[in-house]
């Protein structure tokens, strides 16, 4: 992967900084540490997958760069894969539990065009669902009731 689609400021931005730290780094430094740009590499490649099904990566990354509803999907991805394994931060009561599961279904709304970005306008459009429009050479649409079929049909 190129450039992370993820940053500690993006992070610090969204959550509260102290526990941005605290999930990252073992001794609250301001400073994240190697296990930060694992988790946000392989974070980011979760979001991804899920937006590859409509979007190419360079429409991804401008995605994220514009629309704060699609960082704020991968910031999330982050923090809960952060959270694995930190005995305060999981488990029953945790103050972010679900993340997970709410940046992955809003990543898969987006791809299923169920939410449109408005950064689509400058990362291109959704191919997988554009509006199908008819045009000339479309077969003609026939109403007529049929004998079977008492509310009617078209066919």
């Amino acid at each position: 992967m190129g450039i992370p689609l993820v940053t500690q400021a993006d992070m610090e931005a969204r959550f509260p900084p102290a526990h941005v730290r605290r999930v990252f780094s073992d001794d609250g430094s301001v400073t994240m540490g190697p296990r930060f740009d694992m988790i946000v590499d392989e974070a980011s490649r979760q979001g991804e997958a899920i937006l590859l099904r409509a979007f190419t990566r360079d429409q991804i990354a401008t995605l994220v760069a514009e629309d704060a509803a699609v960082k704020g999907a991968f910031c999330k991805l982050v923090l809960a894969a952060g959270c694995e394994g930190r005995a305060e931060w999981s488990g029953q009561g945790a103050p972010y539990t679900g993340l997970y599961e709410k940046a992955r279904q809003m990543l898969r709304d987006i791809a299923d065009a169920e939410l449109r970005s408005p950064a689509e306008a400058k990362a291109g459009a959704n191919t997988t669902h554009l509006p199908r429009v008819q045009t000339a050479e479309s077969p003609a649409f026939m109403y007529q009731s049929t004998r079977g079929n008492r509310s009617g049909g078209g066919f």
